[in-house]
This record gives structure tokens, sequence and C-alpha cells, in this order.
């Protein structure tokens, strides 16, 4: 086969669905090796050149042709009720975004902000804007590719760590965070989450590394930015009383919160599991004096040292 048949085969190919350099180097070459992969590489590479953006990278190795639409209308006649609800979150959040079509479709990208703006209210900003966007693109890309990343760091004093492997990117408290696990021996914890604005460098490295599964499940299933990385939980005990029961009725402040009793006289016995005490205390702080810690007794002694330095 020669190179034209082999770009028109591959182009045949991703047209009909996402194929990676290997299927495809078997495929054309009857083998999976380096040499062959690179060819396929090279042909991807003229038909990137030729079809621009429609040529995908959906995953590291793997493309796909994709029919991108041109313009803002065409995107809303593929699905209008579906089209529209998409572009008024975008207004509605981020309308900066909208800009990108708003010169070929003035008019609908104003009716759009228009009626976004007769409906809605935001009295908080849902999103911390991003104030670094190489840093923001290179974070992105150090967790898509799974590379090692050494990052200038700067909360109360600048620092730096070094090969770090970044997990996921988390939003959570309305700020961007990257979720990382650290390899060298400068905190007490493995587990981190650095937020992205507070990133003033970041350095990817060449070397990759394989997702750890229990890592992806404590992120997945961590109550709270402050619960510690594999440690054993504890329970807490807390009363809650009559007057604010009802908002512990309505909603879990944590996933493990649990009514263990309704008292006769209104208040509730609340139990939590926490690695951390940080994941109770702001709960604890923002219903005081409506709320009590039965047990253990060390929590109940730290949120007073609290008190009794604050007051000092």
């Amino acid at each position: 086969m020669n190179s034209e048949k082999r770009v028109l085969y591959i182009v045949n190919r991703l047209l009909e669905k996402e194929v990676s350099n290997s299927i495809l180097a078997m495929e054309i070459y009857g083998e999976d090796s380096a040499n062959s992969r690179t060819k396929v590489r090279n042909s991807i590479k003229v038909i990137k050149n030729t079809f621009g953006e429609k040529c995908v990278e959906t995953a590291k190795g793997k493309h796909k042709l994709v029919d991108i639409p041109k313009t803002m209308r065409d995107l809303y006649k593929n699905s209008a009720k579906g089209m529209m609800e998409v572009f008024e979150f975008i207004s509605l959040f981020d309308s900066h975004k909208l800009e990108v079509f708003e010169q070929s479709e003035p008019e609908l990208v104003a009716k759009i902000k228009k009626e976004t703006t007769s409906l809605y209210h935001l009295f908080d900003s849902p999103f911390e804007p991003i104030e670094d966007e190489q840093v923001w693109q290179d974070v992105k890309k150090s967790v898509k590719y799974r590379q090692y990343i050494s990052v200038a760091y700067k909360k109360n004093k600048l620092r730096t760590y070094n090969n770090i492997k970044p997990i996921r990117i988390v939003y959570a408290k309305n700020n961007w965070y990257l979720a990382a696990l650290l390899t060298e021996e400068i905190d007490d914890f493995d587990f981190t989450f650095l937020r992205i604005n507070n990133i003033k460098h970041i350095e990817i490295n060449k070397n990759t590394f394989y997702e750890d599964a229990q890592v992806l499940s404590h992120l997945k299933n961590m109550q709270s930015l402050f619960e510690s990385y594999n440690m054993p939980q504890e329970e807490i005990f807390i009363e809650v009383s009559k007057s604010i029961a009802t908002y512990f009725k309505r909603k879990k402040y944590l996933k493990t919160q649990e009514i263990v009793e309704e008292c006769k006289d209104g208040s509730l016995l609340i139990r939590y599991k926490i690695t951390n005490y940080m994941e109770i205390l702001p709960i604890i702080k923002q219903w005081i004096p409506n709320i009590r810690i039965i047990k253990p007794i060390s929590l109940k002694n730290k949120i007073e040292q609290i008190f009794r330095d604050y007051v000092k």
C-alpha cells in the first residue's frame, strides 16, 4: 500500500469511528511495531494538515474525523431546545464565551443574553476566574496525559513541589483545585488539593504514571477537601437543638451524616464518620450555640481552645 492509499485508508477508518494508531498499524502493516506506528503517525499528520480541527485526538494515540458545525445557528438547528439550554448556561456563567459566535450571529447572541438576564440573577459568582491561562492549560494537559509535574506554589509563601502526580481537576467551594499525589516527603500528607490560582509556574515532565485505583476511589468518595488520605475514620456524635433540626433533616452536611435519634424535645443526635477534625469544625462553628459535641472529648476540648484563643 503506497502512501496515498494509506492516507485514504486511514481517512476512511477515522470517518467510521475512533481508531488507535496501534490498530491502524496492525490493519495496514500486519504488525504493531514502533516503526509501523511511526508511519501511521506521519500519515495522520498529513490528514491533520488537510482537515485541521476536524481531525480530533480523542485520547492519546487515538483519532477520529468529525463534522464540526461552522456556526452557532448550525448547532442550534441540530437540537433547538437542547442547544438553547446550553447557550443559556454559557451566557449565565460566562457570557464572554459567546463572543466566538457574536460576529456571525449577533441577533441570536443578543436574544440569548437578554432572555438569560430577564430570567436569572446570580448573587455569587459560581466560578472562580482563572488568573493564568497557561498554567490552566498545562494543568489540563498533565492530567490528561498523566505526566509528572513540578510546580511553584504560593499560598503564604512560595514553595516548590517536585514530581507531583496530577490526578484530577476539582471544582469545590467556588474554587478550582488540582487533586494531586505528592511523591516527596515534605508534608504530613500524600494526597492534597492545590488551588490552581496559587500555582505560579508549572513544569511538565516527560515521565508518565499509571492511575491508582485507590486514589481515584478516595477522590470519588471523599466528603470534604479536608479528608485525610488512607486514614481510618473516627465516629463523631453531636446534638443539634430543635431550632435548627429541620436543616439537618433536609440536608446532609457530610456524606456520612446519620440521624441516630430524634429526641422528645425536638433535638437530634447525629453521627458523622471523619478522618480529620477539619471536616466537622466548619459545621460546628456555623451552628454554635445551637450545637453541642457529645463525643469525643478531644474534639470538644479543641473547640473550647479555639474560642479561648479567639477571645484573648
